[in-house]
Formats: C-alpha cells, structure tokens, sequence
C-alpha cells in the first residue's frame, strides 16, 4: 500500500538520484539547482517538440493549423504557448533537517521560454511545487557572509524565476500554479539576501513559511502579475517583509512582519489583507517619490476586520476595510496520513499513460473505505463519471493531469466526479493541474449532496470546474481556476471536435449555496460565475475574456473584494457584473483593463465614460463601488 510519500509525484532531495544532505554540513546549492533544471527541462523539451509538430504539419501543405488551445500556426507564425501535454507532476519535497547553501537554488538554464509569433517569448516556469516535512524542522540556510548577497544586493535564496527583470515588468504569465509549502529559510547574516523570490500567474500559493535574517533586504518578493494566497507567513530580521509590483490579485492571510524599514512595499498593487502586522515598521509603503505619482503604480488594498482603518492615500491609492462578514478560515483536512487511512488509485489498476480509462479503477478506491484517497504520476484518461460515497474525506490529485475520453468531451455524461454520498463530514479536494487535454461538454464536478465541501488548488484549463444539483450546501474554494481554454470564437475547437458554443459552458455555478472563495480565477466564458439565489463572498476575482464575470439571480447575494478584470478589446456588450431585481451585487475595489483605448480604468469612470461598454448592468439594487471616490 502506497501512502504520498512513497508516490512516483514526490522527489525526495534526499534520496536517490539527488542525495541532498540535511545535516547542514554539506553546500547543497549545486544538488537542487539540478532538481530545479530537471523538472523544467521538460517543459522546454515539451515546447519544442510541438513546434516541430506545427512545422511537420505546415511542410505537409497545411494552414490554419492547430493543436489543442494553445499551440498554433496562423499566417505563418507558430505559437507554442504551452506544450500539447503538460510534464507529469512532482512535489520537491524536504524531509526535516539543515539544508545549507551558499547561493541561489533555481534553475540554470537559459532557453525556457514558450513561443508566440516564431520567437522566444515568456518564460515557462510553472509546475514547480516545493514542500517540506514541517515548517519548523525544514530549514533552507544561506551561509553567513556568501558571495553577491553583500549589502546592496537583492539576491535571492530560493527562486522561482531568474529573470532579474521579473519584479519590475511582466516576464511571465504562464507560470501557473507553483507551490512553496511548510519550510523555513534562514538568511543569516547576509544584507543583500531575499529569502523568497515568488512567480506564480492564475493561481499559487506560499503558505506555513518562515523567513529569517539576522541582516536580510527582503523576506518575499513576488514577480509582476503573481496571483495567489499567501498565507501563515513570518519574516524578522529584513529590513522590508514583502516586495511586491504590479501584481494582480494577491490574497494575503496572517502575515507576521517583524522587520525594520516596512511591512509591505507596494506598486500597482490588487491585495487583500487579514489579520496581518508589521510590528513596529508602517505595514505599507509605496517606493520611490516618482513612484509615489505615478498612477499605473497606485493600488487597491482590502483590509478585513482592522481596528484602524487607513485615511485616503492622496497619491490615488485605495483602501476598502469591511469586518468579517463570515468565517474566513478555510479547515483542511487534518487527520494523520497512514498506510491504514489511505488509498493510491494505482493500487486499484489505473495507469497514468494517457491511454487506459481509469475511471473504474478510480471508483475502486473510492469504493475501498479508505478516507483519504491520492493519485500517482501522469496523466489519467477517464471516460465515464465516478462517484464519490460518504467514506471518502479528501482526495488529492497530486497535481496530476486528466484527460477526457471522447464520451465525456461528447457531453455523454453531466460530470467527471461526482459527490453524492451524503454526510455531515466535509470533503476536501486539493491539488489538480488539468490540462488541455481535459476538455468538452461536461463539468469537472457535480455536487449532487448537501455535504459541505472544501476546493483548494485545482486548475481545469479546458473544461468548467462546478456546478451543484442538490440546494443547501457549503463550498469554500481557495486558489481554483478554470478556463474554458479559448475565448468565445471558433478559432482553436476543431482539433476537439467542439461547436461554435462551447464558450457557453459556466466555470462555476452555484444554485442555493453558501460560497466562500478566495483568489477564484474564471476565464474566457460568456458567463464566468452564476450565482443562483446564493451567498457568495469572493476575496479576489481575476477573469479574463470579454464575458460577464459575475451574473446574480433569483435574489442571491455577491460580495467582491478586489478585483481584476482583463475583459478583451473587442468591444464586448456583455456587462462585467450583472444581477435581476431581487438581487444584490457588491464590488469592493479592482480595476477593468482592456476596455477600448483605455486600458485601466477604476469601475466608477468605466460606466460613465461616453462610448464605452455597459460594464455594470442594476436591473436590481444598486451596485457599491469604490467607496472612497468623490
């Protein structure tokens, strides 16, 4: 019997082929770089090989060519946005003990970069998932006093981009998904250090991470355009605790920022804030003189249940403060992980080649008893639903990918996964990186009980993500994305066999349930979100596509803080929110971008500018917005 640890997804540095010491009295830098270059070798290699998948097709007198969503050659120019089939998963994963190092732990490699118009382009660092076995025991240390960290520096320790232009313009926004989980990093004495360097577009996360310096520049420094939950986070010793630019959603949860100069330095910035602090430092900052004027360096900040609100920024940043208008902690699941309690669905029979429909094998251990059910390594083909009973407490796909078998993509079936099995106990669903192959007619879920049920980190890039068929549920989701793939035209559907309609399919939707989401990431649908006689509290929305983000009916309830929407430049009529009569839409915060010659405009000045889309349709009670504005 398996149990995670022992999975085909887990890299375990200190095993073979790595060996990595953690006693802290050999340099490890050389070892994880290595890990670093041997999982994103074949994102390169993925990209390539479709590339020479296009040419081959163009030689042979093809045009207009396509291969999935993303990969493409129109007019004589290839895109390889992504490659056709995303690299199997794994999980860096570090056992307790002292990893000393003595320079950034990255990647070395210099070609990682996707292809749009025949030219290298963004650089493809996604996937990357770190995790040690607890924060308290898993140190990552930089030795005192190592070379290029010297005082006026801004090196980091651990990177997950090495483009040093990455958090001052956009390097990247296919770094999707990346993960840092349940470790220290220890600067030591070194004042040009960065303990975190972060990337992660759509959705990502850093959660249970502690940072230390006893001479440091910066605890955790996002790229531009980073999205994500930031979560259960300390910094001490740094003279600035987070460093962030341009990012787009970013949902900060119990920050603890002991350090000397500021909390937070931030430019352009979408955040949302709970229960965090700064000690004795102000919490926020904005740069430079010239930064301070600027207007595409102003943000918009939420701050849940502060004591001492903020006065307006007079250099046009914006402050939204609300208390808690419900629980805003999301439980996981928490039981001890053991052989006896678990469950792999390839001790069952499924295979992860793309090729054998796993979804009776997938049933069988669901079926097993076992509570806690995990995939293995690669790509699970499934063709039919399954259905999960009241045993099963959490599944965790370990980032693995599905592909859809061609009765699902037919829409043959409602739903993959199905949850029925009534219980009073929550189930929880972590973990799922699908891709373009999982694609079609159906919903990635049906939730057909009123059990309550608990999403974090899913990614369905092809196919809608929820819907419910039974009233009176509970569902938080906590960093989930979906897209439909493509924007509502027919370019991209032949190679699937889809209809011109496939853009009506709702990522989520949500019939007569309580919701609560942070950073929810619906994209390229008409309708993104429906929120059918709802209550629904997001804490950062980011969609992009020219449809309507959020549709409210039947006398539901939308709250939205922060928002960022990128709604296309076609000139789209849908509205960016909508609501009936008997229902009420709330939106806190956010910028629209894309919207004719004028590419961020605050939702006050959108609606009212002469010539512009009707972005806010109040059919009912009238919208809230921007509560500072004159």
């Amino acid at each position: 019997m398996k149990y995670p640890f022992e999975s085909e997804n887990i890299i375990d540095v200190t095993k073979a082929p790595y060996f990595a010491d953690n006693t802290g009295k050999t340099d490890c830098t050389e070892v994880l770089c290595r890990i670093f270059d041997d999982l994103l070798s074949r994102e390169r290699e993925g990209v390539e090989q479709t590339r020479r998948d296009l040419l081959e097709k163009s030689n042979n007198g093809e045009k207009n060519i396509f291969i999935g969503f993303e990969a493409r050659t129109k007019k004589g120019f290839t895109y390889v946005i992504f490659p056709e089939v995303t690299p199997p998963a794994r999980i860096i994963y570090f056992p307790n003990g002292e990893y000393l190092v003595s320079d950034t732990v990255s990647y070395r490699a210099k070609d990682l970069f996707n292809i749009y118009k025949s030219q290298p382009f963004y650089t493809l660092t996604r996937g990357i998932h770190m995790m040690g076995e607890s924060r308290e025991g898993t140190v990552i240390r930089l030795a005192d006093h190592s070379d290029g960290f010297e005082a006026g520096k801004c090196k980091p320790i651990l990177a997950f981009t090495m483009d040093e232009r990455a958090c001052e313009v956009e390097r990247s926004n296919v770094s999707q998904m990346n993960t840092c989980e349940d470790l220290t990093i220890d600067c030591g004495t070194n004042p040009g250090a960065v303990g975190l360097r972060f990337v992660a577009n759509n959705a990502g996360r850093v959660e249970n991470i502690s940072l230390k310096a006893k001479e440091g520049s910066v605890g955790l420094e996002l790229a531009v355009g980073t999205e994500g939950v930031f979560r259960n986070i300390t910094a001490e010793g740094f003279e600035i605790g987070v460093r962030t630019r341009m990012s787009s959603i970013c949902v900060y949860d119990r920050l603890s920022l002991d350090v000397k100069t500021c909390g937070v330095l931030a430019r352009g910035c979408k955040g949302i804030f709970r229960k965090c602090a700064s000690g004795n430092a102000p919490f926020l900052d904005y740069g430079t003189e010239e930064s301070r004027t600027d207007p595409k360096s102003h943000g918009t900040y939420c701050f849940m249940g502060n004591a001492e609100p903020f006065a307006d920024d007079p250099m046009g940043n914006r402050f939204y403060f609300s208390a808690e208008p419900q629980a805003l902690d999301i439980p996981r699941y928490d039981t001890p992980l053991n052989a006896a309690s678990c469950a792999c669905v390839d001790d069952f029979g499924a295979v992860g080649d793309g090729v054998t429909d796993c979804a009776p094998y997938i049933q069988k251990a669901l079926d097993s008893g076992k509570p806690y059910i995990f995939f293995g390594s690669g790509h699970y083909l499934v063709n039919s639903p399954v259905h999960v009973p009241a045993s099963v407490k959490l599944i965790d796909f370990m980032f693995c990918d599905l592909f859809a078998g061609e009765a699902l993509q037919r829409g043959d079936f409602g739903a993959f996964l199905v949850v029925d099995g009534e219980t009073t106990e929550p189930l929880c669903l972590e973990r799922l990186y699908a891709f373009e192959q999982f694609c079609g007619h159906f919903r990635f879920i049906e939730h057909a009980c009123k059990r309550e049920l608990r999403m974090r980190d899913l990614h369905t890039q092809a196919t809608a993500m929820y819907y419910n068929t039974v009233a009176g549920g509970r569902v938080y989701t906590d960093n989930c994305v979906c897209t439909t793939g493509s924007y509502f035209m027919s370019i991209s559907l032949a190679r699937h066999g889809m209809v011109d309609d496939y853009y009506n399919e709702i990522p989520f939707e949500f019939h007569g349930q309580r919701v609560l989401s942070y950073n929810l990431n619906p994209e390229r649908a008409r309708l993104e979100v429906l929120n059918d006689a709802s209550d629904l509290t997001v804490y950062g929305l980011k969609t992009e596509g020219p449809g309507t983000a959020i549709q409210t009916i039947n006398g539901g309830v939308t709250r939205v803080f922060n928002n960022s929407s990128a709604i296309g430049s076609d000139q789209s009529t849908l509205p960016l929110f909508a609501d009936d009569k008997a229902s009420k839409t709330e939106v806190y915060g956010g910028l629209a971008f894309g919207i004719g010659q004028d590419p961020s405009l605050e939702f006050r000045r959108i609606y009212a500018k002469e010539g512009a889309p009707d972005l806010i349709r109040r059919e009912g009670n009238p919208f809230l917005f921007d509560l500072n504005a004159e």
